[in-house]
């Protein structure tokens, strides 16, 4: 197996291609893309130092795409504080960040990648789960949607779809880097929600490892008894409780919980992972004289996939991200 690194000329990042001398699958995997959010790095950093035994094709590993908002301890791009994951493809002639970014995707394009799984974190309060964009054209559209939510769905994750198409272009994750692989390469591309913000936690990362093993032996990248040994190897650090959960059958998308209406201190009455009926209590908002202000409810059955990292919220925030039955 060949193991090669360099840095992309422009934008100041590190590139590690792992490949085996037989052809196969290309996956790509970034990490680091909002700046505080570190659970990825470590990923890729394992994968450096296990010496994975490919048997065919080839694995692209991008640490950090945002090494500046890493040193700053910031979710952005510090110049013009840009969340990169709304820029895509970039821009030669662009702001710093889309120079940034056109410089990231040629990189990306470059390998000509099969699969796409970006790296991300979501709170200190959420339970590991990935997230499958959509794709808003083109004749193909429903089957490559479902060629990405099949290879979700043998992550042991819980898997998502995107907000509706409407909101998803309000939002504008058609220019996110997940978003713009589906809609522009055609390719699955999935983004994992594992860990908390600001610190590689060493249990968010053995979770995610485990499912890009099982991805990796799915894509043939490796063989079975090297799948076995990781997994093995990897019993030995890994917490059972995080595999532990457990969710209805189904399709289910991400949807925002109802907003605050005022100010105050948000404390949940469920921890994430919970699955509520409509009208049951997500959560109280305090005054800070104890007294209630708001009870958040929910409208319809829901997982609870985070709640917010901040307690204290002020109106049209929401505290929670959810996942709602797919229409």
């Amino acid at each position: 197996m060949k193991r090669e690194s360099r840095w992309i000329a422009g934008a100041q990042i590190m590139v590690h291609r792992l490949s085996s001398d037989l052809p196969g699958k290309k996956v790509v995997i970034t990490a680091n893309l909002h700046g505080d959010e570190c659970t990825g790095i470590g990923v890729v950093q394992r994968l450096l130092d296990q010496h994975l035994e490919l048997q065919s094709g080839e694995l692209i590993l991008y640490p950090s795409l945002n090494p500046k908002g890493l040193k700053e301890r910031s979710r952005y791009f510090p110049q013009g504080k840009t969340d990169l994951n709304r820029l895509f493809p970039g821009k030669r002639r662009g702001s710093a960040a889309e120079q940034h970014l056109h410089h990231v995707w040629n990189s990306i394009v470059s390998h000509r990648p099969d699969v796409l799984i970006d790296l991300h974190t979501d709170s200190g309060d959420s339970i590991p789960y990935l997230l499958v964009d959509r794709v808003l054209s083109g004749s193909d559209s429903r089957s490559l949607e479902q060629r990405c939510w099949n290879l979700a769905q043998g992550s042991g994750i819980f898997s998502v779809w995107e907000y509706p198409s409407l909101l998803y272009r309000s939002y504008r994750l058609d220019c996110s880097l997940a978003g713009i692989a589906m809609n522009k390469l055609r390719i699955p591309a999935m983004t994992l929600e594992v860990g908390p913000r600001r610190r590689i936690d060493l249990n968010a990362v053995e979770r995610t490892l485990r499912s890009l093993y099982h991805w990796f032996k799915a894509l043939n990248l490796i063989g079975e008894d090297h799948y076995q040994d990781l997994i093995r190897d990897q019993g030995l650090r890994i917490d059972p409780q995080s595999l532990n959960y457990t969710f209805p059958a189904g399709n289910w998308r991400r949807h925002l919980a109802s907003t605050i209406t005022g100010e105050g201190i948000f404390v949940p009455s469920v921890v994430a992972g919970t699955i509520l009926d409509g009208g049951q209590e997500l959560g109280v908002l305090y005054d800070q004289h104890g007294s209630i202000l708001q009870r958040v409810l929910t409208k319809n059955r829901v997982v609870v996939l985070s709640f917010s990292d901040c307690a204290y919220l002020t109106s049209g925030q929401s505290p929670a991200t959810l996942a709602i039955a797919e229409d």
